[in-house]
């Protein structure tokens, strides 16, 4: 069974074609919509509303609405402008089971860097006969963070008997040893490893599609769409 997986990072909707960096979901969710993507983790989405959008704008079910999914799940992590803030799904099959996974703060904040609390965000859905585990995530930008959102990840994909989909901006780029246990336990959609990052001008992948070794890979790639400041990353999948 062909399966179409989406990850974009929408920096909560901030249009950078926007001269005054609008928020413009509806360009997202038409992005989304055009893909006809199965499965879409959305990083750095809102769970309710904030300045300077409307309060039913700034939401998972509203993207979901938007752009035509029926099922869809909101993470939060922390809160922004006294809004829950974190990791969001959509997805085309029912959602069988979801759970929000924090992953660990670093005991020290040593480097000179944003630090904020992530999670990774676990679906089981049913795609045709097969159960699939999906793994969503957002890693930190200190090595701290993603050393330990990286190690847990690996941890929860090792525990699983279903096959496995990961997925999310990891703000590490493919050679970083910080990832090379799960890019030595799964496949990589995109071995050409294209950049993702910025939009407006790319230099480095920090975008990812990894998936169990039973499960085929037709294609991965980066969506050449400027729209948010990360590329939206796709992957067409044998199931």
């Amino acid at each position: 069974m062909i399966f179409k997986a989406l990850t974009f990072n929408i920096q909560h909707g901030v249009d950078q074609n926007s001269p005054s960096r609008e928020i413009n979901l509806r360009q997202i969710a038409d992005i989304i919509r055009e893909t006809h993507a199965d499965i879409v983790n959305l990083n750095e989405v809102y769970g309710a509303g904030s300045f300077p959008c409307k309060e039913d704008e700034m939401t998972v079910n509203y993207l979901a609405s938007l752009a035509g999914y029926n099922y869809s799940f909101f993470a939060p992590a922390i809160r922004v402008n006294g809004k829950p803030y974190g990791n969001g799904f959509l997805s085309k099959y029912p959602i069988r089971y979801a759970e929000v996974i924090p992953i660990p703060d670093p005991i020290r904040r040593d480097e000179d860097v944003h630090y904020e609390s992530r999670n990774i965000l676990k679906i089981i859905l049913k795609a045709g006969d097969k159960p699939i585990t999906v793994f969503g995530s957002h890693f930190g930008v200190a090595s701290s963070e993603e050393r330990n959102a990286a190690e847990l990840l690996d941890a929860l994909v090792g525990e699983e008997t279903n096959e496995c989909i990961c997925l999310g901006d990891w703000n590490v780029t493919p050679d970083n040893e910080i990832i090379r246990p799960l890019l030595n336990r799964m496949k990589n959609t995109s071995p050409d490893n294209e950049p993702t990052f910025p939009s407006y001008a790319p230099e480095i992948k920090i975008d990812y599609i990894l998936v169990s070794e039973n499960i085929g890979v037709i294609s991965g790639f980066p969506l050449k769409i400027i729209a948010s400041d990360h590329f939206p990353y796709m992957a067409e999948l044998d199931i």
